[in-house]
């Protein structure tokens, strides 16, 4: 994350973050907060007119980063307009949450889904991408992984 925050900060296009454990979203949030970077939030915590305001400041281009907890998706499930690139702190414990925000990124060309992932993850990585796939990435030497989809 250290090397991705920086880019993050410092693109001008529209980044959701999900993460799934609330504690990993307290740690991001304050790390966030402590480099002084705009953002907004959306978690099982956020009252009904913060969500508003939220979603509105995201999509309006008023705020850069929205960050999203995997426990505001399961209990809301609002579609959140304007995303251009999605960093997903962990894969989601729910596979379809992957494509239901995927589906969710704008009609741009250069857009992004990007993953971070460990050994740890292999259930995680199975249950989205398959077993063999998940096998391949992992026994993989390469850092970083590239899917293409039209």
């Amino acid at each position: 994350m250290n090397e991705i925050l920086p880019k993050i900060k410092s693109s001008s296009s529209q980044t959701m973050i999900y993460i799934p454990s609330y504690f990993d979203y307290i740690l991001l949030r304050n790390a966030l907060a402590n480099d002084l970077v705009d953002f907004c939030v959306l978690s099982d915590y956020t009252t009904a007119m913060d969500i508003s305001r939220a979603r509105s400041w995201f999509y309006h281009k008023e705020k850069q980063i929205l960050l999203v907890t995997e426990r505001f998706h399961f209990y809301h499930r609002y579609f959140i307009k304007g995303i251009h690139n999605i960093v997903f702190y962990q894969l989601p414990f729910f596979p379809d949450y992957y494509s239901e925000f995927c589906n969710m990124v704008s009609n741009s060309e250069f857009a992004t889904s990007i993953v971070l992932y460990s050994v740890f993850d292999k259930l995680l990585l199975q249950n989205v991408l398959g077993q063999k796939r998940a096998s391949i990435l992992l026994k993989s030497l390469k850092a970083t992984h590239l899917f293409v989809s039209k």
